[in-house]
């Protein structure tokens, strides 16, 4: 599915998308973050819906392969300074 992350953390990311996700369902997304691809697993903790018909989502993390943990937890620190 196509989506857009609007926000993103060490720990999950918050996504927009047309396609209506259960709370439980579990996904498998990549995204490129800083001009690198990460590839991770995780599971949708919550869902709200929009006035102009899209979702948004919250995802947690159940596993990031190894260099996406570098990239976010970089990314994340520069974010914060």
């Amino acid at each position: 599915m196509d989506a857009a992350a609007l926000d993103v953390s060490e720990g999950g990311l918050r996504l927009l998308s047309r396609l209506a996700l259960v709370v439980g369902d579990p996904v498998a997304i990549v995204f490129f973050l800083n001009g690198e691809l990460v590839s991770v697993d995780g599971v949708v903790r919550w869902r709200a819906s929009t006035r102009l018909g899209f979702f948004t989502f919250g995802v947690s993390f159940s596993s990031v392969e190894d260099d996406g943990v570098a990239l976010l937890s970089t990314y994340c620190r520069r974010a914060m300074s």
